[in-house]
């Protein structure tokens, strides 16, 4: 046995504090693709739900505002609302350029992992079909494409923050249409180009750890 191991733990960090620790799977393929994957599935839902809750916040600044300053309004009611809203001041400094841009690279980095993983099996599943057609289907080949529109879509659910963070985000291109050697040639050649491209934006901010 090697005296050591590659690390395989994946972890973010969350804009608002705390982190998403990924471990890999008992599953037929490398260690840190199913540690991704994991970190995948975790960050997917917590996107789609934080997305609202920071235009929320981004809004209550200028709503303390508002109220402030209207003409007559009660006096104990803008008492309670402003002691209320100042309770969200530590939640109203998450939203800041500052803050998410550690986040957005950690993804950007986390969505360069998977497509790397993507990549992996797209290469052995194509040499497979070459060495055997019969071996390999076509629902074989696409199951392994379907796992391309889940990543990528981590970026359409990041888009707020991207925005927050004063960037934009990388738009995924399309893959080929079909499952032949031509198409996953062609699919092959897309994905190494839209890796460049998040690689510059990870680059950009920092870049990814190794």
């Amino acid at each position: 046995m090697p005296e050591s191991a590659a690390n395989t733990v994946v972890v973010i960090e969350l804009p608002t504090g705390g982190k998403l620790v990924a471990s890999p799977s008992l599953q037929r393929q490398p260690a840190e693709c199913s540690a991704a994957a994991n970190l995948q599935a975790q960050i997917a839902p917590w996107l789609a739900s934080m997305s609202c809750q920071f235009v929320i916040l981004k809004l209550m600044k200028p709503l303390i505002e508002i109220v402030k300053g209207l003409p007559t309004p009660p006096a104990q009611t803008v008492a309670e609302f402003v002691q209320t809203a100042e309770e969200l001041v530590p939640c109203m400094m998450a939203p800041t350029p500052v803050s998410v841009r550690p986040f957005v690279r950690e993804l950007v980095c986390l969505v360069i992992r998977n497509l790397k993983c993507l990549q992996h099996n797209l290469q052995v599943i194509a040499k497979l079909a070459g060495a055997d057609p019969s071996a390999v289907s076509a629902s074989d080949v696409q199951s392994v494409l379907d796992s391309y529109r889940p990543i990528v879509g981590l970026l359409e659910l990041a888009g707020g923050i991207f925005g927050i963070a004063g960037i934009t985000a990388p738009q995924a291109p399309q893959l080929a249409k079909g499952t032949d050697a031509a198409a996953l040639t062609a699919d092959q050649a897309t994905i190494t180009d839209f890796i460049a491209v998040l690689q510059v934006t990870a680059d950009a901010l920092g870049g990814c750890v190794t």
